[in-house]
């Protein structure tokens, strides 16, 4: 990643390398907060501590409580799943272009894979089906929404991660929160 930055009396090219990225979202009304974290999700219960304290102000979440909904992503590995999309949602198709597994058996083994799914929306799972690896939990997906199209525009899209346990890059606003529900209705978005 560079950066235009201002050195001395011109503007300069810089190099950045930032130490990660990390997102909150934090909801009043229900006392929750997500956290995107990724390669972080060890870090988030004292993530979900330190911004109670630190910006809220509070020793904890209101109750008490730290969101410990948790994403359930297994469902996504079954060639056979498909989204509850709700025909005045705006939305044309959801794929699932990339699925990160977590071996049940051994430690820290995990296996990735991504296809074009382009031509055919299932090309993830011919993979999944070519490679036929042992025992899994589904600990990551990338998913593609392609929303009905609207005359004289293109096409649009959204693609987002969801890492389990609780990680989702979706907002809580606009076609983010259409998304959302449909998560909720085919049993992935976790519930209160």
């Amino acid at each position: 990643m560079s950066a235009v930055e201002w050195e001395s009396d011109a503007l300069k090219t810089r190099a950045r390398h930032p130490a990660f990225e990390i997102i909150f979202v934090y909801c009043e009304e229900d006392g929750s907060l997500d956290i995107y974290a990724p390669k972080n999700t060890k870090a988030v219960p004292e993530l979900q501590r330190i911004f109670a304290r630190t910006i809220l102000n509070l020793e904890t979440l209101s109750n008490g409580r730290i969101d410990k909904r948790v994403y359930d992503l297994d469902p996504l590995g079954d060639a056979e799943f498909t989204f509850q999309i709700a025909p005045e949602s705006g939305i044309e198709q959801i794929t699932v272009t990339q699925l990160r597994l977590t071996l049940k058996h051994g430690s820290k083994r995990r296996i990735s894979l991504e296809a074009d799914t382009k031509n055919n929306p299932q090309a993830v799972y011919v993979l999944l089906e070519e490679l036929n690896p042992p025992a899994y939990f589904v600990t990551q997906t990338r998913v593609k929404v392609i929303f009905e199209p609207t005359v004289g525009r293109r096409t649009k899209t959204r693609t987002f991660n969801i890492t389990y346990p609780n990680s989702c890059a979706l907002g809580h606003d606009g076609d983010d929160l259409k998304i959302r529900e449909i998560l909720e209705k085919s049993g992935i978005e976790p519930q209160p």
